[in-house]
């Protein structure tokens, strides 16, 4: 019981009938608030410090540098793994103004506890990259990409395959006007593309922020929460719309205010009212994840917007003492998004998977995700902003779960793919489907994330990527010339302006989510298919997987191009057993194709 009357609770006691029930009563708890946490902490008083183990991964946080001697990032920081990029202060790799620390530590541990006590276990390794100075600015006459490229040239022969940029330049929004005003060969994206396909490694990047002025703006305009996340001038910044980076945007941890009348604009798990939009460089979606990365408050009189140490994200801070601070932004979502890509690299390196690519890393993470909090808040969302589905380039494909990106149980499995695909060519996969699917009466869900790594161009912006993907998925065996000539059509129908342009669909082919023409945009393809009733026949054959590649330059000797594939099918129900019948169907068809041979 959390709270009865008077009389009841007199009842509970006296009466001899319920003293033979109640064992005790408990004591009225007590909470704590926000500023007794803070105001009280004291990093003497809590629990040890626990580094990473020395095999786990590397992530390299290009910011303004990385304070090894704060309490939190001690543990996780080595020596070797500091390095300053400028040429006023080579030597000095420490931070001087506040970000970077806080982005490190994010990385390192995904959040930082702050109860009495509390044990901080980091699980990634954390490299510093200083690349701007005290004042958060870049050094005067040199360009960022030459930058960015030193570093990657530094830390890729150390093992690094992760690196995080939380930067954005607010003088260059992703959107009409600047692409058409801003020299093409200027966008760092474009940059971050190069060196993601040259060396095989993931960026994760964000999209920016709204200052808080600009928010008021809008509301005082008439243009109202989530709507103006949408606004041409709440666009992605430079370089958030890399197209072989991963990009994350932010959503509201809850709605916690301290010491303020305001109220927060935000509920839990919805957009944070800072977050930009995409798309990216095609109209592709992007981001394509969200994380935590704080909320804004606004006073009921609307005269104001300001931040609120309730809906911050709490950090280590670039300094001895105080070793914390709190602060708010998309740039402390995209190193909690890096964590989690960390630890999903190191399960797939503990699972002896070999080696591991960037697209399969990406695909892997991308296919965990999911939207947080209750349907009405998404649907809040979703309702407002509709209009061909803008909402997806606010919440991109969700917010990722590391642990169920590699996680299977009795109800679920994972199958996964990584090779090469050939430019003008049709790859077919088999996907076992098991019978026993019959068995639930509850909703049944397939996961699709194809990646791949094309080369981009390096100057223009049509045209960007050499290769597209496209990929159909159908229940039981198709002819495959019916297939191939459906992919050749879609090729021709391919509207990149127009996300609602109609697709073709073809007998027995699965319905997902996500229209074909949206989701095929994109280096990065997601979309989920969910079905009740399993009818008989539909496990009869394999499903069929088609992915088509379209050559976009006139080229003699076009290369291969780099993909991944990850599925999981899942019995939501949790009746059939479909990891045991998945592997009892490969270790068959390994047999058959062993007799064969």
């Amino acid at each position: 019981m959390i709270r009865v009357t008077g009389a009841m609770f007199k009842r509970l006691v006296e009466e001899q009938n319920w003293q033979t029930k109640i064992s005790w009563f408990e004591p009225k708890p007590k909470f704590q608030t926000f500023h007794s946490v803070w105001h009280d902490f004291n990093v003497g008083e809590l629990g040890e410090f626990h580094p990473p183990d020395e095999s786990a991964p590397v992530v390299c946080v290009m910011d303004t540098g990385v304070t090894a001697g704060n309490p939190f990032l001690e543990p996780v920081t080595r020596d070797d793994l500091l390095h300053s990029f400028l040429r006023k202060a080579p030597e000095n790799p420490f931070d001087e103004f506040g970000h970077g620390s806080g982005v490190a530590s994010l990385v390192g541990y995904y959040a930082v506890n702050l109860e009495k006590g509390a044990a901080n276990s980091a699980n990634v390794w954390v490299a510093g990259a200083r690349v701007l100075d005290e004042n958060n600015e870049l050094e005067d006459e040199r360009l960022f990409s030459a930058v960015i490229r030193e570093v990657v040239g530094m830390f890729v022969p150390k093992g690094v395959r992760i690196f995080v940029l939380a930067i954005g330049d607010a003088g260059k929004k992703w959107n009409p006007a600047t692409k058409r005003t801003i020299p093409r060969k200027s966008w760092v994206a474009r940059t971050l593309d190069h060196l993601s396909r040259q060396h095989d490694i993931v960026f994760v990047t964000c999209t920016g922020n709204l200052d808080r002025s600009s928010v008021r703006c809008f509301l005082d305009e008439g243009i109202s929460y989530p709507e103006y996340l949408v606004d041409e001038d709440s666009r992605i910044l430079d370089p958030g719309q890399a197209a072989l980076a991963l990009t994350v945007g932010s959503i509201a941890p809850g709605t916690l205010v301290v010491s303020s009348p305001g109220t927060a604009i935000a509920s839990a798990h919805q957009p944070s009212p800072f977050t930009r939009s995409g798309p990216g460089i095609r109209n592709e979606i992007k981001p394509e994840l969200v994380e935590y990365g704080g909320n804004l408050i606004r006073d009921a009189s609307g005269d104001w917007v300001t931040e609120n140490p309730g809906t911050n994200v709490v950090m280590a801070s670039h300094q001895l003492s105080p070793a914390v601070c709190h602060d708010q932004g998309t740039s402390y979502a995209a190193p909690r998004a890096a964590y989690k890509l960390a630890q999903v690299l190191g399960d797939l390196e503990d699972l002896d998977v070999g080696s591991v690519s960037s697209a399969l890393l990406k695909a892997f993470l991308v296919n965990s995700a999911t939207y947080r909090g209750d349907n009405d808040a998404l649907q809040h969302v979703q309702n407002r902003l509709d209009k061909q589905r803008q909402w997806l380039n606010v919440l991109g494909y969700g917010f990722p779960d590391h642990v169920r990106a590699t996680y299977c149980d009795d109800y679920s499995t994972i199958l996964y793919y990584q090779g090469e695909i050939t430019p003008n060519d049709v790859a077919f996969f088999d996907v076992p489907i098991p019978d026993s699917l019959r068995d639930s009466g509850s909703t049944k869900r397939l996961t699709v994330t194809v990646v791949h790594t094309p080369e981009v161009q390096r100057w223009g912006l049509e045209r960007y990527t050499g290769t597209d993907l496209k990929w159909r998925m159908f229940r039981g065996n198709v002819r495959q010339d019916d297939v191939i000539a459906a992919m050749a059509t879609d090729e021709e129908a391919t509207n990149e302006n127009d996300p609602e342009s109609d697709d073709i669909e073809l007998p027995n082919e699965l319905k997902f989510l996500h229209k074909i023409n949206r989701r095929s945009r994109g280096v990065v393809q997601h979309d989920i298919h969910e079905w009740t009733q399993h009818r008989e026949g539909y496990s009869d054959s394999y499903y069929t997987l088609a992915i088509a590649a379209y050559e976009r330059w006139s080229r003699k000797n076009p290369a291969n191009v780099p993909i991944a594939v990850v599925i999981r099918l899942e019995d939501l129900g949790r009746v059939a057993k479909v990891y045991a019948d998945v592997s009892r169907i490969l270790a068959e068809l390994q047999i058959e194709s062993e007799a064969r041979q």
